[in-house]
């Protein structure tokens, strides 16, 4: 009678060593793990014969319980919603971090023609993710996108931040304070998403006074404190009556602080009082006011967003059902922003911004 193959006759076979043999065979190998090796090994325990549990329903349904994300090396990105969603359904999570699209490319190459993943998760700006998710689809490999991509690809499974709605609660917010003049602060047109909050922001001012935001009161070229700060200044020395009473901000903590500081060498606050300044709109956590009172959506948390597309998508696909939509829109709750000192107390400056 044959004797069964064992851990360490695989192992000498490939030269490697009997705890990555059992790492592999049992799912339990992390991304340290290159794809080839996974593959030589899974290869090798198919032909020798070795058939124990894990391994052998492994090779019997041709599934390795493996999610592969891939995203790019300077994205911000954040994985611990998605790997604990994932390890939670037994899932594990195998990480790409490409810095060229080329490496990309091929990263994908290999998926696709191993089968090393069940499913595949796609991370990074809508320009560079849309022909890599096109490949995927051609090949019929299940994935999912963190992105806006329903005007091109409106089947995919995507999601991402309600950036519309944060608009509009913003602009509600201050329209419910009295502010009729609200003007908009934002980063340089150069993503998908600030499109959205901008889009957002024009719809929700049309929806409430009849009419679309003037022009003189949409700036988007904010890259710094000093550019909302100088924007600011030219805002602030309109006629009174063509002067905007509040901002919506989406130029993060940046766009705040230059509020802050210009208005406060014109002897006025962020605030929610009758003759405040009024501003609301999107921050970073961390966000602190010298002075004044405001309310934003601060909470943009990427974990959340990877904790979605595994409940939402990756997890029913991995499952062969079909989920419940293809774009979930997820809408962070307005919070009050934290403030440091008391409005009373006005900071003295001697910054003079052109």
């Amino acid at each position: 009678m044959q004797k069964p193959v064992r851990l360490k006759d695989i192992a000498r076979a490939l030269n490697v060593s009997t705890s990555l043999v059992s790492a592999v065979l049992n799912g339990k190998s992390g991304p340290w793990v290159s794809e080839q090796t996974q593959q030589r090994i899974l290869t090798a325990a198919r032909e020798m014969g070795y058939r124990p549990q894990a391994a052998a329903r492994m090779l019997r349904s041709g599934k390795t319980h493996t999610v592969a994300l891939l995203y790019w090396q300077n994205e911000y990105v954040r994985i611990e919603g998605l790997a604990q969603a994932l390890a939670e359904a037994g899932y594990r999570l195998h990480v790409y971090v490409v810095s060229h699209e080329e490496e990309f490319e091929q990263s994908l190459h290999d998926i696709v023609q191993s089968r090393s993943a069940d499913a595949v998760v796609l991370w990074g700006s809508e320009r560079r993710m849309e022909r890599f998710g096109e490949y995927l689809q051609r090949h019929g490999v299940r994935f999912a996108v963190k992105g806006r991509h329903e005007r091109c690809h409106p089947e995919w499974y995507q999601v991402d931040f309600d950036h519309e709605g944060m608009m509009r609660t913003a602009v509600q917010h201050l329209w419910g304070l009295g502010h009729r003049r609200i003007a908009y602060l934002g980063y340089p047109l150069e993503e998908t998403y600030r499109l959205h909050l901008l889009q957002g922001f024009v719809d929700a001012v049309r929806s409430l006074s009849g009419q679309p935001p003037a022009d003189e009161m949409v700036f988007c070229n904010v890259n710094s404190i000093e550019d909302a700060e100088r924007q600011m200044d030219i805002w602030l020395r309109l006629p009174p009556s063509q002067q905007p009473t509040a901002v919506v901000v989406t130029a993060d903590n940046e766009g705040w602080y230059g509020v802050e500081r210009a208005l406060a060498r014109h002897g006025r606050f962020i605030g929610e009082q009758p003759g405040d300044f009024g501003v609301s709109g999107q921050c970073q956590p961390g966000l602190r006011l010298a002075f004044g009172h405001a309310h934003a959506h601060q909470h943009i948390d990427l974990n959340t967003l990877g904790s979605l597309l595994a409940k939402e998508f990756v997890l029913p696909l991995l499952s062969d059902s079909e989920p419940a939509h293809r774009i979930f829109r997820h809408l962070p709750e307005m919070t009050e922003v934290e403030t440091q000192a008391l409005r009373g107390l006005v900071p003295i400056t001697t910054h003079n911004s052109a």
